[in-house]
């Protein structure tokens, strides 16, 4: 699907149509591309890795949380249904960078097998499995006391409903790169 929106967001853009993308597992060569198509093309982009209007809120308090909570110890997870190909998924590669941005600098661990001592690092953990929709986790860990932080999509209607708003949104707006964040007015 990467590949697929590499070479179909050029196309679009030199047409003159607005995009809206939220295809992940994205490399950095890929997103370099369509990121140039979309200047070249003078358009206007959405960019999300999850259009769930639940999801971006809930970044934004993510965001907040990981501030005051920087010297605890952080923990992700997320779970999807068996046929995912990412791993871990977009929206836990979002994830792990506001923790790293409001954390500062951390390792970030896959997995965890056998006695560790635990460092300055997020512990993150992907299940796949069934048919879940998407359900992510941040566990902050302190002393005496664990704070979590959690997303369950129950229906992936929850991202086409966000993709719609974000396309309602995108109409007559000015050529550029926007988020979710500017589609809900979070900043």
């Amino acid at each position: 699907i990467a590949k697929a929106a590499a070479q179909n967001v050029p196309v679009a853009a030199r047409a003159g149509c607005a995009i809206i993308l939220g295809t992940t597992g994205l490399n950095q060569e890929q997103r370099k591309e369509i990121d140039e198509a979309i200047a070249q093309g003078n358009v206007p982009a959405v960019i999300s890795t999850n259009y769930s209007i639940g999801m971006n809120i809930y970044w934004t308090l993510l965001r907040e949380a990981a501030k005051r909570f920087s010297d605890y110890d952080i923990e992700v997870t997320e779970a999807h249904h068996r046929y995912k190909k990412d791993a871990p998924s977009g929206t836990a590669r979002t994830i792990l960078q506001i923790l790293q941005e409001e954390t500062g600098p951390r390792e970030e661990v896959y997995g965890r097998e056998g006695m560790t001592e635990r460092g300055s690092e997020i512990g993150v953990h992907v299940i796949r499995g069934g048919d879940i929709v998407g359900d992510h986790a941040v566990m902050f860990a302190g002393n005496y006391e664990t704070v979590t932080l959690s997303h369950r999509a129950y229906d992936r209607s929850v991202f086409a409903e966000g993709a719609v708003r974000a396309t309602r949104w995108v109409f007559g707006k000015k050529p550029g790169i926007y988020g979710m964040k500017d589609v809900l007015n979070l900043s």
